[in-house]
């Protein structure tokens, strides 16, 4: 694989992230707040917005690892499982550069 080839899935990749992080965030916390879902599980839980976005991320790590391992998921696929993990770590990283600020 050459550079270009991997700028191309990597565009493909990004952009099909995307689209699964607006379909599922429209089903999670709507328009107005993003992170809506987060701050109501945290408040829930009595933890902080970054463990619960932590904790949906390793919910997803540990299925990529089982796969990994084993070769094999039962309920979705690994490559939902991997953009859902490069979805949630983007999550983080928004969040904690916007807690800097």
């Amino acid at each position: 694989m050459d550079r270009r080839q991997l700028e191309e899935q990597i565009f493909e990749l990004t952009k099909n992230c995307r689209e699964l992080r607006e379909n599922k965030g429209r089903d999670y916390s709507g328009f107005d707040d993003v992170f809506f879902s987060t701050k109501q599980d945290a408040k829930l839980l009595g933890i902080s917005e970054e463990k619960v976005l932590a904790l949906f991320y390793n919910k997803h790590h540990r299925a990529i690892m089982k796969y990994l391992k084993d070769g094999e998921l039962h309920s979705e696929g690994i490559e939902h499982r991997l953009m859902d993990a490069i979805n949630f770590l983007t999550l983080i990283y928004i969040w904690l550069e916007e807690d800097k600020s």
